[in-house]
């Protein structure tokens, strides 16, 4: 008992906390009387799970309804050292910025039986995570928000191998700049109707995408690690990413996958963008999507290392695309411009494909045979339109 007394009255300035003590292994819980009034919060405080309260749930709700934080003031909730919680946190209706989880260890990992996700909002401003969590395959999202919520993720913080989608959110927002949210058993971030910064953040690794956003999303994902997607590096469903300066490579079929009226900004005037090993393609717009960007390597992709359908849309100066079944192909009514750029040493049939319809305009980009060469290309004259399609050099 006199350890937790210190530790609340030398963390904190606030009046009138009642403290309780409910001894059970060692477990306590602070709790006020029905009816007593809020106490202001003047300095931060620190709590420690499970030695003040057993769960991240039972301390929220305990402590959001009898402290009144002054402006930027926190209330930490401190996972204890070894300690591995067995549930995760839900919040609903209010504003818990002020509460912030962190821990002893540098990583926590959730126990053998946990559920559910760690994080949990509906129309809230959720708890700030400020701790690395490793859930381990286990349970659902591990931040999850919804419904016109707001999370944040720290610097450093994050979640890592969730059973489900790392990130989600509906009709929410979020926040997180040099994050960590990696090998998700679904999605790293997944977004529908929602608006993400994750600026130098590492989101590698997830079993499905590592960027999903879709129904009118945008995901600001630059100077990111999107690499070693199981599926998809980035995909934009009727969405709008920007991947700038980023690495997405290894992706198990395409690196970025623009569909449905969507828009993916690649590099400018930030440092290259690499979509090399794709499994299928490195760009992959259709629909009537757009890819757009500068300095943009793709290196061995399975199929193409371009491919634009279905009235889309790809410019992408400076480009360097190498190694890939074929570089380039426009078809169903698409542009293609690849202006000052490399597409050559295809290990297919050809570096520059039009069909169907398809525009491709390759000037002063150098193919394996000339700058361009028309054997390298399936058309039959440079800036003659036919059935097949359109190159200009």
């Amino acid at each position: 008992m006199f350890r937790k007394i210190h530790t609340l009255l030398t963390a904190a300035v606030f009046f009138g906390l009642s403290i309780a003590s409910a001894g059970n292994g060692g477990n306590s819980a602070h709790t006020d009387q029905p009816g007593d009034p809020v106490r202001a919060l003047n300095e931060d405080l620190t709590v420690r799970i499970p030695g003040d309260y057993p769960t991240l749930q039972q301390a929220i709700d305990e402590l959001s309804g009898s402290l009144l934080p002054a402006q930027g003031t926190k209330i930490i909730l401190k996972i204890e050292a070894g300690h591995r919680p067995s549930s995760g946190l839900v919040v609903e209706g209010g504003d818990f910025g002020h509460f912030w989880i962190r821990s002893e260890d540098e990583e926590v990992v959730v126990a053998e039986d946990f559920e559910g996700e760690f994080l949990r909002g509906t129309y809230a401003r959720l708890p700030v995570l400020d701790a690395l969590i490793d859930m381990d395959g286990r349970g659902g999202d591990g931040v999850h928000a919804r419904e016109s919520s707001s999370a944040r993720i720290a610097e450093g913080a994050g979640i890592r191998n969730a059973g489900e989608n790392g990130v989600f959110g509906w009709v929410s927002s979020i926040y997180m700049e040099r994050s960590i949210v990696t090998g998700s058993g679904v999605d790293n971030l997944r977004i529908s109707t929602s608006h993400v910064h994750a600026r130098f953040s590492d989101l590698s690794g997830a079993t499905r995408n590592n960027v999903r956003a879709s129904y009118g999303s945008s995901v600001r994902s630059t100077f990111c690690d999107l690499s070693d997607a199981g599926s998809r590096g980035v995909y934009a469903v009727r969405s709008r990413i920007i991947a700038e300066a980023s690495d997405i490579t290894n992706a198990g079929q395409y690196a970025v996958f623009s569909n449905r009226g969507s828009t993916v900004h690649l590099t400018y005037n930030h440092g290259p963008t690499d979509l090399s090993n794709a499994g299928i393609r490195g760009i992959f717009a259709t629909n009537a999507s757009t890819v757009e960007g500068q300095e943009v390597i793709i290196h061995n992709a399975g199929q193409e290392g371009v491919r634009a359908q279905q009235h889309s849309n790809v410019s992408i100066r400076e480009a360097d695309i190498r190694g890939c079944d074929r570089a380039i192909v426009s078809t169903g009514g698409s542009r293609v411009e690849i202006l000052n750029g490399t597409a050559k040493d295809s290990t297919g049939d050809y570096d520059l494909v039009a069909e169907n319809g398809g525009i491709l305009i390759a000037t002063g980009t150098e193919t394996t045979r000339g700058s361009p060469a028309l054997a390298d290309t399936n058309v039959e004259a440079f800036n003659v339109h036919t059935a097949t399609g359109i190159i200009y050099d």
